[in-house]
């Protein structure tokens, strides 16, 4: 399944994002936003796009994550940290799919106990279909939630039956 995982690159707390990005590709499924868990994710990037760190733009950035986040078959999103311009983007832009003719891609927002996001535009799309929120102590917990997401808007059932007792 291709997953957009957002995240802040900004945030200095450990929230396990390499690691679930990690396991995620190691159950089978493609994250197509995988740079954002690596520490030089503008690197990362340039590489997965096959040009040098310093041609990569902006722009190209821009319309790349924004393609990518049309392209997923879901989205997780990791809100602990106090606020992201790019993951609100990401987010605004999955819920807006269907303006351009495309169903909006399941998704999970995540973070960590003790950072429950205090925006009323995250908080609020806890009640929309198709958004679930939801905190975490850990990784083995994330990675739970995360397999209990699959089976609630049933996506991917031959890759989640083998890992859902981890």
């Amino acid at each position: 399944m291709k997953i957009y995982f957002a995240a802040s690159l900004a945030n200095e707390r450990n929230n396990y994002v390499a690691e679930i990005i990690e396991w995620l590709k190691s159950i089978g499924h493609k994250v197509l936003s995988e740079h954002v868990g690596q520490k030089d994710h503008r690197k990362a990037l340039a590489e997965k796009l096959g040009i040098p760190k310093e041609k990569l733009s902006y722009q190209k950035i821009l319309e790349q994550d924004l393609a990518w986040v049309e392209e997923s078959e879901c989205m997780i999103a990791e809100v602990s940290s106090k606020g992201s311009y790019g993951v609100g983007r990401e987010i605004e832009r999955n819920r807006m799919r269907k303006r351009i003719g495309l169903t909006p891609a399941p998704l999970l927002l995540i973070y960590q106990k003790g950072y429950r996001p205090k925006s009323a535009l995250i908080l609020g799309e806890e009640n929309h279909k198709g958004i679930w929120l939801r905190e975490y102590n850990n990784l083995q917990e994330v990675k739970q939630i995360i397999l209990e997401f699959f089976i609630k808007f049933k996506l991917n059932k031959e890759k989640i039956g083998s890992t859902l007792f981890l």
